[in-house]
């Protein structure tokens, strides 16, 4: 069996993806040779540097070998446990996605020690998987918080595809209320990443147009209509006015302005909502609004019937403060 093995792979006859497809077939039988075939575990190096991520979203023979691995880690090179154990984390992630910072700091960790020609594709795919447990703008905060000293100047590609995503699935779903989360994270970018002014326009258009192509005049009407009914500073809606204002005036509509009570209040008024955001700053004043900046942490409190607590804490380069308090 293993000179049948070893001569598969080094056959010319073979291209470097069929002896990908082979490895991913019978790997976990070859595997017992790892310490007597040096060819063997030369090709796990290529393939490891070579296999299609794509895989790892569904049950597939991608991620059967990567687990297969896994198992044999400690027959492994160290070089290898690594990238296996890096890629089994990642694949364990994507089956159980949650928002909860300290496991997003650790699969941030984990992406570290990947390739950084691997992180286009891995963004691409983990929006997808990000977009599926995303609850509220906080949700967004932490991941990109997480993500950003990682991706570095590819951040801000993360949430892109993610309103991408969002936006093209919204042509089926019409659930307005899904794409406010989003929306408020573009308008106050700069209080969770450091964009140049320039870019932080840019940033703001290109965003909410992915995220709204979808979106038709009965869509918009009805979205415009509940951003008005949200919490929000009077920056996030002038911004949010300055953007849509073609198609406010085209529709008729009012420019919105906060009006002191949240939708969600009005929907539930037997239950007591709160979130609160806080960035720490160092002189905990907040220099173009008259929020409060408590400082320390941030934390996100909810409370409907009982209570739960998260925690999210703006990029080490930002140093941006804000305070979100929806009632």
């Amino acid at each position: 069996m293993q000179q049948v093995m070893e001569w598969v792979f080094a056959s010319p006859h073979f291209t470097e993806g069929e002896r990908a497809e082979i490895l991913e077939t019978y790997g976990k039988q070859f595997l017992s040779y790892l310490e007597r075939s040096p060819i063997l575990l030369g090709h796990i190096r290529e393939y490891l540097q070579t296999f299609d991520i794509s895989g790892l979203e569904t049950s597939s023979p991608t991620k059967a070998f990567l687990r297969s691995l896994r198992d044999f880690a400690q027959r492994l090179p160290p070089d290898i446990q690594l990238t296996v154990s890096s890629w089994c984390e990642v694949i364990d992630f994507i089956d159980q996605p949650i928002t909860e910072r300290a496991r997003l700091k650790g699969l941030a960790t984990t992406i570290s020690s990947l390739p950084a020609e691997t992180y286009p594709r891995l963004i691409h795919m983990l929006a997808r998987t990000f977009v599926s447990c995303l609850e509220d703008e906080f949700d967004l905060i932490n991941i990109v918080d997480a993500m950003s000293p990682v991706l570095k100047a590819e951040t801000l590609n993360l949430p892109r595809n993610m309103a991408d995503i969002v936006g093209k699935a919204e042509k089926q779903q019409h659930t307005e209320m899904r794409l406010i989360p989003y929306i408020r994270f573009a308008l106050e970018i700069e209080k969770v990443y450091d964009p140049l002014p320039a870019d932080q326009e840019r940033f703001v258009h290109v965003f909410l147009d992915s995220l709204l192509q979808s979106a038709n005049d009965n869509t918009f009407r009805n979205l415009h209509k509940l951003i008005t009914t949200q919490n929000w500073p009077q920056k996030a809606f002038a911004r949010w006015n300055e953007y849509a204002s073609r198609r406010i005036s085209k529709l008729g509509l009012q420019p919105a302005t906060s009006t002191g009570s949240s939708l969600r209040e009005r929907n539930h008024p037997l239950s007591s909502t709160t979130v609160v955001t806080k960035w720490h700053k160092p002189d905990d004043v907040c220099s173009d609004s008259d929020e409060q900046w408590p400082g320390g942490y941030a934390e996100k409190r909810t409370k409907r019937g009982e209570s739960e607590r998260r925690e999210a804490r703006t990029p080490p380069s930002s140093r941006k403060v804000a305070e979100f308090r929806g009632r």
